[in-house]
Protein backbone atom coordinates (compact mmCIF):
# COMPACT_ATOMS: atom_id res chain seq x y z
CA UNK A 1 0.00 0.00 0.00
CA UNK A 2 0.99 3.45 -1.04
CA UNK A 3 2.06 5.56 2.65
CA UNK A 4 2.38 9.14 2.03
CA UNK A 5 2.67 12.03 4.88
CA UNK A 6 3.95 15.36 5.50
CA UNK A 7 5.80 15.29 8.77
CA UNK A 8 8.39 16.66 10.97
CA UNK A 9 12.09 16.67 11.82
CA UNK A 10 11.75 15.74 16.39
CA UNK A 11 15.46 15.26 16.80
CA UNK A 12 15.61 14.90 20.38
CA UNK A 13 12.69 12.93 20.78
CA UNK A 14 14.60 10.40 23.13
CA UNK A 15 16.23 13.11 24.88
CA UNK A 16 12.90 13.98 25.99
CA UNK A 17 11.86 10.87 26.53
CA UNK A 18 14.08 9.81 29.07
CA UNK A 19 13.45 10.49 33.10
CA UNK A 20 17.30 12.03 33.30
CA UNK A 21 18.76 15.03 32.58
CA UNK A 22 16.71 16.94 29.67
CA UNK A 23 13.94 14.71 29.82
CA UNK A 24 10.14 15.47 30.12
CA UNK A 25 7.49 12.59 29.54
CA UNK A 26 4.69 15.06 30.36
CA UNK A 27 6.11 17.54 27.54
CA UNK A 28 6.92 14.35 24.96
CA UNK A 29 3.35 13.39 25.14
CA UNK A 30 1.41 16.84 25.10
CA UNK A 31 3.60 16.96 21.61
CA UNK A 32 2.78 14.07 20.07
CA UNK A 33 -1.32 14.38 20.91
CA UNK A 34 -0.68 18.04 18.99
CA UNK A 35 0.77 16.78 16.23
CA UNK A 36 -1.16 13.58 15.86
CA UNK A 37 -4.19 15.97 16.27
CA UNK A 38 -2.79 17.99 13.32
CA UNK A 39 -2.37 14.98 11.18
CA UNK A 40 1.44 15.17 11.67
CA UNK A 41 2.14 11.18 12.01
CA UNK A 42 5.95 11.23 11.08
CA UNK A 43 8.82 12.02 12.78
CA UNK A 44 12.64 12.19 12.21
CA UNK A 45 14.40 11.41 15.43
CA UNK A 46 17.73 10.60 16.37
CA UNK A 47 18.54 7.15 17.34
CA UNK A 48 22.10 8.24 18.02
CA UNK A 49 24.16 10.68 19.48
CA UNK A 50 27.86 10.53 20.48
CA UNK A 51 29.47 11.77 24.07
CA UNK A 52 31.26 12.52 26.02
CA UNK A 53 29.16 14.88 27.97
CA UNK A 54 31.75 16.93 28.24
CA UNK A 55 32.26 18.48 24.43
CA UNK A 56 30.98 21.50 23.49
CA UNK A 57 28.05 22.08 20.62
CA UNK A 58 26.35 18.84 21.20
CA UNK A 59 23.20 16.85 22.76
CA UNK A 60 23.93 16.39 26.57
CA UNK A 61 23.55 13.63 27.69
CA UNK A 62 24.75 11.32 25.11
CA UNK A 63 23.19 7.84 24.38
CA UNK A 64 26.66 6.49 23.59
CA UNK A 65 28.93 8.29 26.14
CA UNK A 66 32.10 5.98 24.50
CA UNK A 67 32.63 3.70 22.47
CA UNK A 68 30.11 0.84 23.57
CA UNK A 69 28.77 2.54 26.76
CA UNK A 70 25.67 3.30 26.39
CA UNK A 71 22.85 5.66 28.66
CA UNK A 72 19.91 3.35 29.58
CA UNK A 73 17.97 6.66 30.88
CA UNK A 74 18.51 8.06 27.44
CA UNK A 75 17.99 4.32 25.56
CA UNK A 76 15.06 4.24 27.53
CA UNK A 77 13.94 7.47 26.31
CA UNK A 78 14.44 6.22 22.61
CA UNK A 79 12.19 3.09 24.14
CA UNK A 80 9.67 5.43 25.19
CA UNK A 81 8.95 7.66 22.16
CA UNK A 82 8.78 4.66 19.86
CA UNK A 83 6.64 3.16 22.26
CA UNK A 84 4.01 6.19 22.27
CA UNK A 85 4.49 6.86 18.48
CA UNK A 86 2.83 3.53 17.94
CA UNK A 87 0.12 3.57 20.34
CA UNK A 88 -0.98 6.63 18.01
CA UNK A 89 -0.19 5.68 14.77
CA UNK A 90 2.83 7.24 14.05
CA UNK A 91 5.76 6.59 12.52
CA UNK A 92 9.63 7.10 13.12
CA UNK A 93 12.59 7.77 10.95
CA UNK A 94 15.61 6.65 12.78
CA UNK A 95 19.02 8.74 11.91
CA UNK A 96 21.77 6.37 12.92
CA UNK A 97 24.75 8.90 13.04
CA UNK A 98 25.05 12.79 11.67
CA UNK A 99 27.88 14.68 9.32
CA UNK A 100 27.37 17.67 12.03
CA UNK A 101 29.12 17.78 15.50
CA UNK A 102 25.56 18.74 17.44
CA UNK A 103 25.38 15.13 17.92
CA UNK A 104 28.81 13.93 18.46
CA UNK A 105 28.28 12.62 14.84
CA UNK A 106 30.87 11.23 12.32
CA UNK A 107 33.80 13.49 13.44
CA UNK A 108 33.61 11.84 17.14
CA UNK A 109 33.91 8.45 16.03
CA UNK A 110 37.28 9.31 14.37
CA UNK A 111 38.62 10.42 17.68
CA UNK A 112 37.36 7.27 19.29
CA UNK A 113 39.02 5.49 16.51
CA UNK A 114 42.40 7.02 17.24
CA UNK A 115 42.63 8.88 13.88
CA UNK A 116 42.66 11.94 15.39
CA UNK A 117 42.84 13.78 18.94
CA UNK A 118 40.64 16.22 18.62
CA UNK A 119 37.76 17.18 16.17
CA UNK A 120 38.40 20.69 14.17
CA UNK A 121 34.79 21.90 14.64
CA UNK A 122 32.87 24.11 12.79
CA UNK A 123 31.58 27.44 13.37
CA UNK A 124 30.38 28.45 16.03
CA UNK A 125 33.71 27.23 17.87
CA UNK A 126 35.84 30.21 17.68
CA UNK A 127 38.17 30.18 14.17
CA UNK A 128 35.72 27.35 13.55
CA UNK A 129 35.96 26.08 9.42
CA UNK A 130 33.49 24.48 7.86
CA UNK A 131 35.71 23.25 4.78
CA UNK A 132 38.24 21.99 7.15
CA UNK A 133 35.28 20.26 9.33
CA UNK A 134 33.56 18.60 6.19
CA UNK A 135 36.93 16.86 5.07
CA UNK A 136 37.99 15.87 8.59
CA UNK A 137 34.89 14.39 9.22
CA UNK A 138 34.74 12.40 5.36
CA UNK A 139 37.97 10.38 6.83
CA UNK A 140 34.97 8.28 8.76
CA UNK A 141 34.08 6.72 5.55
CA UNK A 142 37.67 5.71 4.92
CA UNK A 143 38.77 4.93 8.63
CA UNK A 144 38.00 1.43 9.24
CA UNK A 145 37.89 1.45 13.24
CA UNK A 146 35.51 4.28 12.69
CA UNK A 147 33.77 2.30 10.28
CA UNK A 148 34.04 -1.00 12.89
CA UNK A 149 32.50 1.63 15.78
CA UNK A 150 29.75 3.00 13.86
CA UNK A 151 28.36 -0.60 12.19
CA UNK A 152 28.54 -1.78 16.06
CA UNK A 153 26.19 1.04 16.94
CA UNK A 154 24.23 0.09 13.91
CA UNK A 155 23.95 -3.33 15.35
CA UNK A 156 23.41 -2.83 18.79
CA UNK A 157 20.48 -0.18 18.01
CA UNK A 158 18.85 -2.04 15.40
CA UNK A 159 18.85 -5.53 17.57
CA UNK A 160 17.69 -3.16 20.22
CA UNK A 161 14.57 -4.71 22.42
CA UNK A 162 11.74 -1.69 23.53
CA UNK A 163 12.18 -1.88 27.34
CA UNK A 164 8.79 -0.66 27.39
CA UNK A 165 6.75 -2.21 24.56
CA UNK A 166 8.56 -5.24 24.70
CA UNK A 167 9.16 -5.25 21.01
CA UNK A 168 11.98 -5.91 19.35
CA UNK A 169 12.91 -2.84 16.91
CA UNK A 170 13.39 -4.80 13.77
CA UNK A 171 9.72 -5.59 13.96
CA UNK A 172 8.16 -2.31 15.58
CA UNK A 173 5.80 -0.75 13.22
CA UNK A 174 6.36 2.70 14.60
CA UNK A 175 9.58 2.65 12.93
CA UNK A 176 9.52 3.37 9.40
CA UNK A 177 12.93 3.28 8.19
CA UNK A 178 16.55 3.53 9.15
CA UNK A 179 18.65 6.79 8.28
CA UNK A 180 22.50 6.44 7.55
CA UNK A 181 23.34 10.03 8.72
CA UNK A 182 22.26 13.32 8.75
CA UNK A 183 23.71 14.88 5.47
CA UNK A 184 26.74 12.66 5.14
CA UNK A 185 29.52 14.22 2.58
CA UNK A 186 31.47 12.62 0.70
CA UNK A 187 34.11 14.67 -0.06
CA UNK A 188 37.42 14.05 -1.45
CA UNK A 189 36.32 10.36 -1.17
CA UNK A 190 32.79 10.39 -2.98
CA UNK A 191 33.85 6.24 -3.77
CA UNK A 192 34.45 5.39 -0.04
CA UNK A 193 31.60 7.04 1.04
CA UNK A 194 29.12 5.02 -1.70
CA UNK A 195 31.27 1.86 -0.06
CA UNK A 196 30.10 3.05 2.85
CA UNK A 197 26.65 3.54 2.03
CA UNK A 198 26.58 0.60 -0.22
CA UNK A 199 27.94 -1.31 3.19
CA UNK A 200 26.14 0.10 6.00
CA UNK A 201 22.73 -0.38 4.35
CA UNK A 202 23.57 -4.19 3.38
CA UNK A 203 24.13 -4.65 6.78
CA UNK A 204 20.82 -3.11 8.30
CA UNK A 205 18.82 -5.22 5.51
CA UNK A 206 20.72 -8.04 6.48
CA UNK A 207 19.37 -7.35 10.37
CA UNK A 208 16.67 -5.96 9.82
CA UNK A 209 14.92 -6.86 6.26
CA UNK A 210 11.51 -5.49 6.75
CA UNK A 211 11.99 -1.60 7.13
CA UNK A 212 13.27 0.66 5.03
CA UNK A 213 16.42 2.15 4.51
CA UNK A 214 17.51 5.76 3.49
CA UNK A 215 20.84 7.66 3.43
CA UNK A 216 19.89 10.90 4.47
CA UNK A 217 20.87 13.11 1.97
CA UNK A 218 20.59 16.76 0.72
CA UNK A 219 20.58 16.07 -2.80
CA UNK A 220 23.19 18.02 -4.48
CA UNK A 221 23.72 20.53 -1.75
CA UNK A 222 24.83 23.70 -3.96
CA UNK A 223 28.01 21.99 -5.32
CA UNK A 224 27.86 18.07 -5.70
CA UNK A 225 31.14 18.01 -6.97
CA UNK A 226 33.18 19.82 -3.66
CA UNK A 227 30.87 17.85 -1.04
CA UNK A 228 31.62 14.72 -3.13
CA UNK A 229 27.74 13.18 -3.77
CA UNK A 230 26.63 11.34 -6.73
CA UNK A 231 22.56 12.00 -5.94
CA UNK A 232 21.56 9.09 -8.88
CA UNK A 233 24.54 6.91 -8.10
CA UNK A 234 24.52 6.28 -3.68
CA UNK A 235 20.44 6.33 -4.15
CA UNK A 236 20.69 3.47 -6.85
CA UNK A 237 22.43 1.08 -4.26
CA UNK A 238 19.87 -1.87 -3.63
CA UNK A 239 19.53 -1.69 -0.07
CA UNK A 240 18.39 1.99 -0.30
CA UNK A 241 14.59 2.59 -0.45
CA UNK A 242 14.06 6.00 -0.99
CA UNK A 243 15.93 9.00 -1.67
CA UNK A 244 15.82 11.83 0.49
CA UNK A 245 16.49 15.64 -0.09
CA UNK A 246 17.27 18.92 2.11
CA UNK A 247 17.16 22.60 0.98
CA UNK A 248 17.87 25.35 3.05
CA UNK A 249 17.38 28.46 1.55
CA UNK A 250 18.80 31.06 3.95
CA UNK A 251 22.27 28.56 4.84
CA UNK A 252 22.23 28.71 1.08
CA UNK A 253 22.04 32.34 0.31
CA UNK A 254 19.08 32.39 -2.07
CA UNK A 255 16.76 34.08 0.66
CA UNK A 256 17.34 37.39 2.60
CA UNK A 257 15.21 37.32 5.67
CA UNK A 258 15.85 41.03 6.11
CA UNK A 259 14.88 41.79 2.31
CA UNK A 260 12.18 39.09 1.91
CA UNK A 261 10.17 40.98 -0.42
CA UNK A 262 13.34 41.10 -2.87
CA UNK A 263 14.90 37.85 -2.10
CA UNK A 264 11.87 35.28 -1.83
CA UNK A 265 10.84 35.36 -5.73
CA UNK A 266 14.70 33.93 -6.75
CA UNK A 267 14.82 31.53 -3.47
CA UNK A 268 11.20 30.31 -4.20
CA UNK A 269 12.48 29.45 -7.98
CA UNK A 270 15.56 27.77 -6.65
CA UNK A 271 13.87 25.99 -4.15
CA UNK A 272 10.99 24.88 -6.70
CA UNK A 273 13.81 23.95 -9.48
CA UNK A 274 16.14 21.65 -6.72
CA UNK A 275 13.01 19.92 -5.61
CA UNK A 276 11.49 19.24 -8.95
CA UNK A 277 14.96 17.93 -10.20
CA UNK A 278 15.44 15.95 -8.11
CA UNK A 279 12.03 14.37 -8.16
CA UNK A 280 12.21 13.54 -11.69
CA UNK A 281 16.03 12.21 -11.06
CA UNK A 282 14.75 9.79 -8.60
CA UNK A 283 11.61 8.85 -10.96
CA UNK A 284 14.41 8.09 -13.35
CA UNK A 285 16.55 5.41 -10.64
CA UNK A 286 12.93 4.13 -9.60
CA UNK A 287 13.12 5.06 -6.04
CA UNK A 288 10.61 7.42 -4.11
CA UNK A 289 11.80 10.77 -2.68
CA UNK A 290 11.12 12.20 0.56
CA UNK A 291 11.76 16.20 1.06
CA UNK A 292 13.27 15.28 4.41
CA UNK A 293 14.45 19.10 5.82
CA UNK A 294 13.38 22.76 4.81
CA UNK A 295 12.68 25.69 7.00
CA UNK A 296 12.92 29.88 7.22
CA UNK A 297 13.07 31.58 10.23
CA UNK A 298 10.90 34.13 11.65
CA UNK A 299 10.31 37.18 10.13
CA UNK A 300 13.55 39.50 10.38
CA UNK A 301 12.09 42.62 8.47
CA UNK A 302 9.76 43.93 11.39
CA UNK A 303 12.10 45.50 13.47
CA UNK A 304 11.34 42.41 16.22
CA UNK A 305 13.41 39.85 16.88
CA UNK A 306 13.18 36.88 14.68
CA UNK A 307 14.30 34.32 17.42
CA UNK A 308 11.91 35.03 19.59
CA UNK A 309 8.27 32.76 20.03
CA UNK A 310 5.99 35.83 19.42
CA UNK A 311 7.49 37.34 16.00
CA UNK A 312 5.71 36.69 12.99
CA UNK A 313 6.06 34.07 10.48
CA UNK A 314 4.66 35.41 7.57
CA UNK A 315 7.37 34.88 5.13
CA UNK A 316 8.20 31.45 6.46
CA UNK A 317 4.27 30.28 6.00
CA UNK A 318 4.23 31.75 2.20
CA UNK A 319 7.17 29.70 2.05
CA UNK A 320 5.86 26.40 3.59
CA UNK A 321 2.65 26.79 1.63
CA UNK A 322 4.57 26.86 -1.80
CA UNK A 323 6.84 24.13 -1.20
CA UNK A 324 4.06 21.63 0.48
CA UNK A 325 1.78 22.34 -2.61
CA UNK A 326 4.32 21.03 -4.90
CA UNK A 327 4.78 17.86 -2.01
CA UNK A 328 1.12 17.88 -2.22
CA UNK A 329 0.36 18.16 -6.03
CA UNK A 330 3.41 15.42 -6.94
CA UNK A 331 2.30 13.04 -3.70
CA UNK A 332 -0.92 12.75 -5.22
CA UNK A 333 0.36 12.12 -8.72
CA UNK A 334 0.71 7.82 -8.92
CA UNK A 335 3.73 8.97 -11.73
CA UNK A 336 5.28 10.89 -9.76
CA UNK A 337 8.87 10.03 -7.17
CA UNK A 338 7.44 12.67 -4.07
CA UNK A 339 5.95 10.80 -1.38
CA UNK A 340 6.02 12.65 1.41
CA UNK A 341 7.97 15.52 3.48
CA UNK A 342 9.46 16.65 7.29
CA UNK A 343 9.69 20.19 7.84
CA UNK A 344 12.22 21.57 10.28
CA UNK A 345 11.83 21.19 12.83
CA UNK A 346 8.97 21.11 16.07
CA UNK A 347 9.99 22.83 18.93
CA UNK A 348 6.44 22.48 20.83
CA UNK A 349 5.90 24.13 23.82
CA UNK A 350 9.53 25.06 24.06
CA UNK A 351 8.04 28.83 24.03
CA UNK A 352 7.20 28.51 27.44
CA UNK A 353 10.94 28.61 28.73
CA UNK A 354 12.03 31.35 26.84
CA UNK A 355 14.62 33.50 28.49
CA UNK A 356 13.84 31.58 31.28
CA UNK A 357 15.74 28.01 30.17
CA UNK A 358 16.94 29.15 26.83
CA UNK A 359 17.81 32.20 25.46
CA UNK A 360 16.76 33.25 21.95
CA UNK A 361 19.80 33.86 19.54
CA UNK A 362 21.87 32.16 21.95
CA UNK A 363 23.76 28.48 21.68
CA UNK A 364 21.60 25.32 23.67
CA UNK A 365 23.52 24.79 27.05
CA UNK A 366 23.09 21.74 29.41
CA UNK A 367 20.30 22.33 31.25
CA UNK A 368 18.40 24.52 28.02
CA UNK A 369 15.40 23.13 27.42
CA UNK A 370 15.21 21.12 23.72
CA UNK A 371 14.04 23.79 20.83
CA UNK A 372 13.52 22.54 17.42
CA UNK A 373 17.09 24.09 16.95
CA UNK A 374 20.11 22.01 17.20
CA UNK A 375 22.64 23.03 20.46
CA UNK A 376 25.19 24.67 17.90
CA UNK A 377 22.29 27.14 16.15
CA UNK A 378 20.92 30.45 17.22
CA UNK A 379 17.94 28.88 19.37
CA UNK A 380 14.70 29.86 18.09
CA UNK A 381 15.79 30.06 14.19
CA UNK A 382 14.11 27.27 12.77
CA UNK A 383 11.68 26.39 15.49
CA UNK A 384 8.02 25.75 14.94
CA UNK A 385 6.03 26.07 18.19
CA UNK A 386 2.52 24.32 19.19
CA UNK A 387 1.31 28.19 19.61
CA UNK A 388 2.26 28.83 15.58
CA UNK A 389 -1.09 28.35 14.63
CA UNK A 390 -1.01 29.82 11.56
CA UNK A 391 2.06 27.59 10.24
CA UNK A 392 1.00 24.54 11.69
CA UNK A 393 -2.59 25.29 10.11
CA UNK A 394 -0.37 25.17 6.65
CA UNK A 395 1.03 22.18 7.29
CA UNK A 396 -1.91 20.65 8.57
CA UNK A 397 -3.84 21.64 5.34
CA UNK A 398 -1.18 19.92 3.83
CA UNK A 399 -1.11 16.81 5.64
CA UNK A 400 -4.37 16.16 4.85
CA UNK A 401 -3.95 16.86 1.28
CA UNK A 402 -1.47 14.21 0.54
CA UNK A 403 -2.63 11.53 3.38
CA UNK A 404 -6.64 12.43 3.80
CA UNK A 405 -7.87 10.45 7.00
CA UNK A 406 -9.47 7.60 4.43
CA UNK A 407 -5.83 7.04 2.74
CA UNK A 408 -4.29 3.47 3.04
CA UNK A 409 -2.13 3.64 6.22
CA UNK A 410 1.17 1.88 6.04
CA UNK A 411 0.85 -1.87 6.82
CA UNK A 412 1.88 -2.92 10.19
CA UNK A 413 4.75 -5.59 10.60
CA UNK A 414 3.60 -9.18 11.96
CA UNK A 415 5.65 -9.48 14.86
CA UNK A 416 7.62 -12.78 15.84
CA UNK A 417 8.37 -14.16 19.31
CA UNK A 418 10.57 -11.99 20.76
CA UNK A 419 14.08 -12.88 20.59
CA UNK A 420 17.07 -12.25 23.08
CA UNK A 421 18.98 -9.34 22.33
CA UNK A 422 23.08 -10.88 22.22
CA UNK A 423 25.44 -9.13 23.83
CA UNK A 424 23.36 -6.87 25.73
CA UNK A 425 23.53 -5.84 29.58
CA UNK A 426 22.96 -3.58 32.18
CA UNK A 427 25.53 -2.09 34.87
CA UNK A 428 24.29 1.24 36.62
CA UNK A 429 23.37 4.09 34.68
CA UNK A 430 24.73 2.90 31.39
CA UNK A 431 24.54 -0.14 29.03
CA UNK A 432 27.59 -2.02 27.90
CA UNK A 433 27.53 -3.72 24.17
CA UNK A 434 29.84 -6.29 22.79
CA UNK A 435 30.28 -6.19 19.54
CA UNK A 436 28.56 -9.57 18.06
CA UNK A 437 30.70 -10.56 15.11
CA UNK A 438 33.08 -8.47 14.05
CA UNK A 439 36.49 -8.18 15.17
CA UNK A 440 38.32 -5.25 15.77
CA UNK A 441 40.17 -4.02 12.74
Amino acid sequence: KAYRYVGMNYWYGANLGSEGPGGNRARLLKELDELSARGITNLRVMAASEGPNTEPYRIVPAMQTEPGVYDHQVLEGLDFLLAEMGKRGMRAIMCLTNEWAWSGGLAQYLVWAKYAKKIPYHPPSPGGSWEKFMHFTSHAFTDTKAIWLYHNHVRFIVNRVNSVSGLPYKEDPAIMAWELANEPRGMKYPEALFDWVKNTAGLIKDLDPKHMVTIGLEGDTIDPAYNGIDFEKLNSVEAIDYATIHIWVENWNWYDPWRPAASYPTAKKKALDYFQDHARRAKKIGKPLVFEEFGMSRDADTNADRYLPTTTTEWRDRYFEDMLSWVCLLGKDPNSAVVGANLWAYGGDAFEGVNKMWTPGGLWHPGDIFTGDPPHEAQGWYSIYSRDNATLAVIEKFADCIAPDDAPKPPHLVTRQRQPLLGQRASGSVESFIAETMDEP
